[in-house]
């Protein structure tokens, strides 16, 4: 009985450093997640490595010449951080962002380093204006995330 309990009493310290390690290895990988993050820089201005880069250096080309040719009150659905405002000439255009409440946060560093704060909070299923009150929409990164994109592109 004796020997029995000293087999439980050893088992049980051995368990103990290896839950330690389970949370110091948690810890570090968590710290670890951090760095690589603060390295790979911020999703909307990628650095080379980042896994965005290809997509947001051959987008950029193509939504810079097309939001130049833009004028008037332009609409950006599910604008999240305010990217869109970067790709239309300000002499030429209004630019007002949109996206429903918990979006992405225009503070966080780690999406983008220019932000502009959402000014309308909406739906792009039933968007709050009057028929021809807007002259441009813009959805840059939005339909994907729709459960019913064709809704959202009869509204706007």
């Amino acid at each position: 009985m004796i020997r029995g309990e000293l087999c439980r009493s050893k088992s049980l310290e051995k368990d103990k450093p290896k839950f330690k390690m389970e949370r110091f290895i948690s810890k570090m990988g968590k710290a670890i997640y951090r760095l690589l993050m603060k390295i790979e820089g911020p999703e909307l201005e990628p650095f080379l490595w980042h896994s965005h880069y290809l997509t947001a250096r051959y987008s950029k080309k193509v939504l810079s010449t097309f939001g130049k040719r833009l004028e008037g009150i332009i609409l950006d659905l599910g604008a999240g951080t305010g990217y869109g405002a970067r790709f239309l000439d300000p002499n030429n255009s209004e630019y007002i962002p949109t996206d429903i409440r918990g979006g992405r946060n225009p503070e966080d560093s780690l999406i983008t380093k220019i932000s502009e704060r959402i000014k309308i909070y909406c739906s792009c299923y039933e968007l709050p204006f009057s028929d021809d009150c807007i002259d441009g929409i813009m959805m840059i990164s939005l339909l994907e995330h729709l459960e019913n994109p064709c809704i959202a592109l009869n509204e706007a």
